[in-house]
């Protein structure tokens, strides 16, 4: 009854740490690889929201440009360019955050 709390034959032959460490191998890998897939969507569906949103409020600025009122058409879309473009530096930090938990450098 020994061999059935103590493991087999094969495994007494294998030292501790190298039966402990296959294991955890292959789960930090899939941990960094779930980092990395968490970045690429982070880049990728933030990044399509944040150009949406910025292009969306720039093309309302456009239309009411075209409808007359220039200056205030003309604040709003440079206001979209902004909102769009400190959204996706937003958008680039987090993923790059995400990325290096992933162990990428």
């Amino acid at each position: 009854m020994s061999w059935l709390t103590n493991g087999s034959v094969d495994d007494a032959s294998e030292p501790d740490s190298a039966r402990q460490t296959t294991p955890t191998r292959d789960a930090s890998t899939k941990q960094l690889s779930l980092h990395a897939l968490r970045a690429l969507g982070i880049f990728f569906i933030r990044g399509a929201i944040a150009s949406l949103v910025g292009f969306g409020i720039a093309a309302v600025g456009y239309l009411i440009l075209i409808a007359g009122a220039g200056v205030l058409g003309a604040i709003v879309v440079v206001i979209g360019a902004v909102v769009g473009l400190v959204w996706q530096i937003i958008v680039i930090i987090a993923a790059n955050d995400e990325l290096r938990k992933s162990g990428v450098k």
